[in-house]
């Protein structure tokens, strides 16, 4: 059989190799992203560890484009490029989150989605000197997560409000 799976989400049909990580739980897809993507005010769009477009491409749907997506694993970084094809509204970068971070620009809005271990140093250091207005943290690890949040306080965010999503019941 085909070692690709589709979904459509928030009207963005996503196509992944079975080698792309891509949230579990297919249920709780759509109440996550309308959450994700209402938290988003005003755009450019800065979406890190986009993984296969989950939220740039829903976010771009929505019409906060533009969206730049920055994805370094090369199956979901593939699979982001071919989901965002024909799109005007979404850039794909294909590099670690960190190497793009040292030469991005300001942007209105910053959604992160790393893997359970959280930002790293560089990566943490990047999105603060951004100082988006808006940053949007998606987390499957509550113990990383309040780490990161504990240190986006320190450095000026304020966090405005959580939502838990249980995504891997039991």
């Amino acid at each position: 059989g085909s070692p690709l799976v589709s979904d459509t989400v928030a009207g963005a049909r996503l196509s992944r190799h079975t080698r792309s990580f891509f949230q579990g739980n297919r249920f709780l897809l759509q109440p996550l992203v309308d959450h994700v993507v209402s938290q988003v005010k005003q755009g450019p769009v800065l979406d890190l560890y986009a993984g296969v477009g989950l939220f740039s491409l829903a976010t771009a749907h929505a019409g906060h484009g533009p969206v730049v997506a920055v994805e370094g694993d090369r199956f979901s970084a593939a699979d982001l490029r071919r989901n965002a094809t024909g799109r005007d509204d979404v850039q794909v970068r294909t590099e670690p989150v960190e190497r793009y971070l040292g030469a991005a620009t300001k942007t209105a809005t910053v959604i992160v989605d790393p893997p359970r271990t959280g930002l790293s140093k560089e990566a943490l250091a990047g999105v603060v000197a951004l100082h988006a207005p808006t940053l949007v943290y998606v987390s499957c690890d509550l113990a990383t997560l309040a780490r990161d949040a504990r240190l986006l306080i320190d450095a000026g965010y304020r966090m405005s409000g959580a939502r838990g999503f249980d995504l891997f019941p039991n």
